[in-house]
C-alpha cells in the first residue's frame, strides 16, 4: 500500500465520523451520497478511548483535528492515499501545526479543477477551500495561511517557469494537481516520457525551495476515465499517465493522493448509486462537481489526520530532521534539471530587464492591494529596450512571451524587434480588442539563443489597430512582464497559444488568488506574499471570501 512510517495502529484511530466542521451553501452540482452512521464507524469511535499515549487518550490529544465528516468509507480513503514514503517533511509541518511554534504556509498549484471550476461555489465547495476551512479549525494554536495559486488551463511545464507567482517563498506544504491537464506524451513512452520529465522538474523546483516544503500530489482521473461505461469517450482504469507520474514522488519521497484510486471500485466496478462517476463529476466527465471536490478534500484531510496521529504516537525525531535536511538527489532522468532562476518576470520583477525607457512610465493602474503595474507609453516611436537571456545550450530558437494589455480605448500597435545579440522576425502586437475590459495577453517572439538578447518594443505612429472604422492610430501600449521559455521551442517542452491564456491568472482580476488564514480571508495578486489578510472576520468567524 505504500503507507511508509504511518503504522497500522494509527489507522485504527481515525475510522470515525464527528459532526461536520464545514458548513456550506446548498450545492447545485452533482452530489455524493452521505456515508451512513454504521456500527463499524461507531465501533471505531469508541476504540479511541482505549488507545493511550503518554497517559493521555488519543482522542483527547487529537481534539479538533478529528472534527471532520468524511463522505466516503474509510477503506476508500486508505485506497486513495497511494503513497507517503517516510513522510518526514509533512511530519515536520504537522508537528508545527500542533504546537503552534511558527507560522505555517500551505499552497496548491494546478489547473482549472483545483482553481475552482466544477463545484457550485468557488471558494466554498471546491476541495482546497473545504480543506482550508478544516485546517484553520483543526489547529487552533497555529497561525496557518493557505493559498490557492492555481491557473486554469495550464500544464506542469507552465508552473516550472512561473512557480514564484503562485506560492509563497517560505511555503511549508505544496499540493500539485496536473495529471488531467498534462494529458499524454506524444509517443506514449514508458521511459523518458516527456510529461513525467516535466513533473520531475517541477518537483525539483518545489523541493529545493529554501523552506524545504513537503510535496503532495493530488491525482485526478484523465480525460474519459471518470465516465460511466458506455459514454462516448470512455476510457478504462489504465488509460492515464498517473501511474508513470507516481515514480516521481516515490523517487523524491513525496506523497500521492488519488481520486481515481479512491473511487474506482465504488464508481465503476460496483456502480453503487450515489457513488457513480455521474454523482461525482460534472457533465463534461473530467471536472469534478461538488461531490468529487468533497472526496478530494476528504483525501487531504485524511492524510493530515493520519500524519497527526503518527506524530503523537512517534514524535518528530532526529531521524526525521536528517531526512528533511538531505540534499535533493540527482535527477531521476539524468540531465533533467530544473531552472534555478525565475523565468516569469512580471511587474516589479521585470525592472532589471529594462535598459532604456525614455517615453515610457512605470505606473500602477491598479491599487496598492491589487497592483497592476507596468510600463505605459502614449508616445509613438519611443522604444522600451529589454535585455533577456535566451541561451539554452542548443541551436534552436527560444520563445519569449511579452505580457501586454489589450483594451478598448485608444490602444496602439507596437512592434517587437531584436536589435542585438539575438535575431527574431519583427512581431506586431495589437493593443486593442472589442471587449469592454482590459486584459493581459501574451505575444510570443521566437528568438535565437544568446546570453544578452536585446529587444525593443515600440508603438508605431502610422499603424492602426484592428478596430473597425478607427480614424486615427491609437498610441497607448502597456507592457507588464516577460516570460521566457524553459527550453528551446522545438523541444516542445511547452506550447502556448497567444492571447488570453494562463498568465491572465497571474495578472487579471478574474483569477486573483484566494488566501485563507487563521486571521481571515483575502485575495492577493501573483507574486505577492500571503502574509497579511484584509478585513479580519469577527471573533470566532472562519470563512472564505
Amino acid at each position: 500500500m505504500g503507507f511508509g512510517r504511518l503504522g497500522a495502529a494509527a489507522f485504527a484511530l481515525c475510522f470515525l465520523l464527528l459532526h461536520a466542521a464545514i458548513e456550506a451553501d446548498e450545492p447545485t452540482g452533482p452530489q455524493l451520497g452521505a456515508v451512513p452512521e454504521s456500527e463499524e464507524w461507531r465501533a471505531y469511535f469508541h476504540s479511541l478511548n482505549s488507545i493511550v499515549v503518554h497517559n493521555q487518550r488519543m482522542s483527547n490529544l487529537m481534539g479538533p483535528i478529528l472534527n471532520y465528516s468524511f463522505s466516503i468509507p474509510e477503506v476508500q480513503l486508505r485506497k486513495g492515499m497511494v503513497y507517503t514514503g517516510s513522510n518526514a517533511r509533512l511530519r515536520r509541518v504537522v508537528r508545527d501545526l500542533i504546537t503552534g511554534k511558527r507560522q505555517v504556509r500551505i499552497g496548491v498549484v494546478g489547473g482549472s479543477v483545483t482553481w475552482g471550476t466544477g463545484p457550485s461555489v468557488r471558494g466554498v465547495t471546491d476541495w482546497f477551500s473545504i480543506f482550508s476551512r478544516y485546517m484553520v479549525t483543526a489547529f487552533p494554536k497555529a497561525n496557518v495561511t493557505l493559498r490557492n495559486g492555481c491557473v486554469p488551463g495550464t500544464p506542469t511545464s507552465y508552473m516550472i517557469m512561473c512557480l514564484e507567482l503562485s506560492v509563497d517563498s517560505e511555503v511549508d506544504l505544496v499540493f500539485a494537481e496536473y495529471v488531467l491537464n498534462d494529458g499524454f506524451d506524444a509517443g506514449n513512452r514508458m521511459i523518458k516520457n516527456s510529461k513525467v520529465m516535466d513533473v520531475e522538474r517541477l518537483a525539483r523546483r518545489i523541493l529545493k525551495m529554501p523552506s524545504s516544503p513537503a510535496l503532495v500530489y493530488m491525482q485526478l482521473p484523465s480525460h474519459g476515465l471518470a465516465m460511466d461505461q458506455g459514454r462516448d469517450g470512455y476510457h478504462s482504469f489504465a488509460m492515464t499517465t498517473e501511474d508513470l507520474y507516481n515514480s516521481v514522488p516515490q523517487y523524491y519521497d513525496a506523497g500521492v493522493l488519488s481520486l481515481r484510486t479512491a473511487m474506482y471500485r465504488l464508481a465503476a466496478v460496483k456502480k453503487l448509486e450515489g457513488y457513480r462517476w455521474s454523482n461525482i463529476m460534472c457533465g463534461d466527465g473530467f471536472h469534478p462537481g461538488d461531490g468529487g471536490h468533497k472526496v478530494m478534500a476528504d483525501l487531504a484531510v485524511w492524510l493530515i489526520q493520519q500524519t497527526a496521529m503518527d506524530v503523537f504516537a512517534r514524535p518528530y525525531s532526529k531521524i526525521d530532521a536528517e531526512l528533511v535536511a538531505e540534499e535533493v538527489p540527482e535527477p531521476m532522468y539524468p540531465g533533467n534539471t530544473a531552472p534555478d532562476t525565475a523565468l516569469c518576470l512580471f511587474q516589479d520583477a521585470m525592472l532589471p530587464l529594462v535598459k532604456e525607457s525614455a517615453g515610457w512610465d512605470y505606473v500602477n493602474e491598479g491599487t496598492e492591494v491589487k497592483p497592476k503595474k507596468g510600463y505605459v507609453t502614449t508616445t509613438p516611436d519611443k522604444p522600451l529596450t529589454i535585455n533577456v537571456d535566451t541561451f539554452r545550450g542548443t541551436d534552436s530558437d527560444v520563445e519569449v512571451f511579452i505580457a501586454h494589455m489589450r483594451s478598448y480605448s485608444d490602444m496602439g500597435v507596437a512592434v517587437v524587434k531584436c536589435i542585438s545579440g539575438c535575431a527574431c522576425p519583427d512581431k506586431y502586437i495589437d493593443g486593442w480588442h472589442e471587449l469592454l475590459n482590459s486584459q493581459t495577453h501574451l505575444a510570443v517572439v521566437r528568438a535565437s539563443q544568446h546570453k544578452e538578447c536585446v529587444m525593443t518594443i515600440t508603438v508605431e505612429a502610422t499603424r492602426k489597430s484592428g478596430r473597425a472604422g478607427q480614424d486615427r492610430p491609437g498610441t497607448k501600449f502597456k507592457v507588464s512582464g516577460v516570460m521566457m521559455g524553459e527550453a528551446a521551442a522545438q523541444e516542445e517542452r511547452y506550447k502556448i497559444p497567444e492571447g488570453v491564456w494562463g498568465m491572465t491568472g497571474h495578472a487579471d482580476d478574474k483569477n486573483e488568488q484566494k488566501v485563507f488564514s487563521s486571521e481571515g480571508s483575502s485575495i492577493v495578486s501573483a507574486g505577492q506574499q500571503a502574509n497579511k489578510v484584509a478585513d479580519p472576520p469577527a471573533a470566532g468567524a472562519r470563512h472564505l471570501a
